[in-house]
């Protein structure tokens, strides 16, 4: 009656999980090519959908089932399960560290301070203050174009009645 699941293969893979919050450091304990067990300090709850990455390898997936400190996910494609495993992507180029080992690209959450969110809102006024001049100007030609075309037909009508 039940359907027989894939196999899974035992693994101890320390990956960044992007939720609602933000990034995470996580472990994956099991993966098979249609999802994974993850171990964590607090999971995501069930339902909601995650980022996993580890190197160059990215899963997009449910959270299926959550207990302490862990949690199942169902893949929304199929897992790479030896690019997670550490086989190169092919035309990957790793990153190495002081010591010679491979680094991990996001090792920590990215926190912007004060004054970078301070200039990213400038840009982001700068643009729409820019976007909101080019439609003004764009309805006010389209007004004065309206009123020309006002002015100009009776005097039209009467130079094209008169050939």
């Amino acid at each position: 009656m039940f359907k027989a699941r894939e196999p899974r293969e035992p693994v101890i893979l320390p990956v960044r999980i992007r939720m609602d919050s933000g990034w995470v450091d996580a472990t994956i304990r099991n993966i098979s090519t249609k999802g994974m067990k993850l171990h964590m300090p607090s999971p995501p709850p069930r339902g909601s959908f995650i980022e996993i990455r580890r190197g160059s390898a990215v899963v997009v997936g449910q959270v299926r089932w959550v207990d302490e400190g862990c949690c199942g996910l169902l893949a929304q494609g199929r897992v790479p399960v030896a690019q997670f495993k550490g086989a190169p992507a092919p035309g990957a180029v790793p990153r190495f560290g002081e010591c010679g080992t491979e680094v991990e690209r996001r090792t920590s959450a990215r926190i912007l301070t004060p004054e970078e969110v301070a200039e990213r809102s400038r840009l982001k006024a700068m643009l729409m203050q820019k976007v909101i001049i080019a439609a003004a100007g764009i309805a006010g030609a389209g007004f004065i174009g309206s009123l020309m075309y006002g002015a100009l037909e009776k005097p039209m009508a009467a130079i094209s009645n008169r050939l």
